[in-house]
């Protein structure tokens, strides 16, 4: 599995302060979508629950803004979804 659970938090807890967080795979939900299909990886739909200081000061755009930039590796490795919840 080219991207995996632990370096998604990891590029995540080095980029911010976290207070709380959890990485689900939630590949299994998009089985038969087209994208599944062509996608090799195996982990390609993730939900991010996730609560950080580094977060409460930015607005909805901004927040996803700054987490797509530091989960971007991942996103280059073949993570094609990534659901938010910032908590």
């Amino acid at each position: 599995m080219k991207n995996s659970i632990t370096r998604i938090e990891n590029l995540l807890r080095n980029a911010l302060n976290i207070e709380n967080l959890d990485v689900i795979d939630e590949s299994n939900l998009h089985v038969g979508h087209a994208h599944m299909l062509e996608n090799k990886h195996e982990l390609t739909h993730v939900c991010v629950k996730i609560s950080s200081k580094d977060l409460q000061a930015l607005s909805k755009v901004e927040q996803h803004r700054l987490l797509y930039k530091i989960l971007h590796p991942e996103i280059d490795n073949g993570l094609h979804s990534i659901r938010f919840q910032i908590i």
